[in-house]
């Protein structure tokens, strides 16, 4: 019994398994995986199953069991949730078929070799767009405000308003209706914004189960997004690490290119070089831009970081620096930094420093 229990079982017209998963996956999501194992065989089947998948991302739903019917097939899915970028690949999987009997089982590699890369968390890209068109942003922390009369680029001739500063009334237009008539100004359209992103080693620190590059990185990628959205052109140089230059551009394209410049990027271990990196940047960029400066900022850097920055323009946050806010205004002795952005995808409990 034992012995034709294996005749039967060499005789069984192996299965045959296929794997359906995305090209690109987000930075610590958790991903479905589709596998589905096919009975080509004229008998009843027994499998164990279990895919090869990168090492170093947890899974969920692996290995499984299914018993199949002649000529049919079994399909499900498992989850798997990546931790690092780059490019990695999934090796055939491995399936346990058992003979009638169950008194041996044969090992065998079925299904194909699949390349993927896991890039930067786009999905928040994707969330954005479903809450804009759904009015709810401010569930991600960003909130609308109206600015009347900020701004530098030219609106319109209004009634002079009560609030209104002195320059903002235009003297020879007042003379001509005998009333006081303000100019309106509103914030700039079709600006363009540098991300100059550190990759020394203050980025590789561990928050959770990702490094603040990571995180900075998933931030750039929204800030990105919203400033194309409205028109504006997005470029990145990176410094301190890695270099590469992505040139500003406009358009949705522009944020599939920044994934694929980024994707596979880690951060080395120098020091950040600020005065290197402000160099760089008005080598690249001519026009007037907005330079958006991500790093791991400490106390002892923001000094030597307001000091290279009289020549940039440059926006920036460090929690415990002294860095003021100067929305707009321009540097003056190295020691203002105009603006801040964050972006409420980094969340961080205590701590002495943050990422812009």
């Amino acid at each position: 019994m034992i012995g034709w229990d294996m005749v039967l079982l060499v005789r069984t017209k192996p299965p045959e398994l296929t794997r359906h998963v995305e090209h690109t996956l987000p930075l610590g999501i958790w991903t479905r995986v589709k596998l589905r194992v096919s009975n080509t065989s004229n008998r009843r089947i027994g499998v164990a199953v279990h895919d090869f998948h990168p090492a170093g991302m947890p899974v969920s739903g692996l290995p499984f069991e299914a018993t199949i019917e002649p000529e049919s097939w079994y399909e499900t899915t498992y989850k798997l949730r990546p931790l690092a970028r780059g490019s990695f690949s999934f090796d055939r999987g491995q399936v346990l078929l058992a003979s009638p009997y169950g008194w041996w089982r044969s090992s065998i590699r079925l299904g194909e070799q699949s390349d993927v890369r896991v890039y930067p968390n786009f999905q928040a890209v994707s969330k954005y767009g479903l809450l804009a068109g759904s009015n709810q942003l401010n569930q991600i922390g960003i909130h609308r405000m109206r600015k009347r009369g900020e701004g530098r680029e030219f609106h319109q001739m209004r009634d002079y308003v009560l609030g209104d500063s002195l320059h903002q009334i235009d003297w020879k237009a007042t003379s001509r209706k005998t009333k006081l008539i303000s100019r309106e100004f509103r914030d700039e359209r079709d600006q363009q914004v540098i991300f100059l992103i550190d990759c020394g080693q203050s980025m590789r620190a561990q928050d959770g189960e990702l490094s603040h590059f990571d995180h900075a990185l998933n931030a750039v990628l929204l800030l990105a997004n919203v400033a194309l959205r409205h028109g504006d052109g997005t470029g990145v140089m990176t410094f301190s690490g890695p270099q590469r230059w992505l040139a500003p551009r406009k358009g949705r394209s522009q944020l599939n290119l920044m994934l694929n410049h980024l994707y596979d990027i880690q951060p080395g271990l120098e020091t950040a070089d600020f005065m290197g990196a402000a160099t760089k940047v008005l080598t690249h960029v001519r026009k007037r831009s907005l330079v958006v400066l991500v790093t791991n900022l400490k106390d002892k850097d923001s000094g030597e970081l307001a000091t290279h920055a009289t020549r940039v323009k440059v926006s920036a946050t460090g929690e415990g620096s002294e860095l003021p806010r100067q929305g707009g205004s321009e540097v003056q002795a190295g020691r203002r930094i105009v603006g801040t952005v964050t972006a409420d995808v980094f969340r961080r409990e205590g701590g002495d420093n943050n990422v812009a």
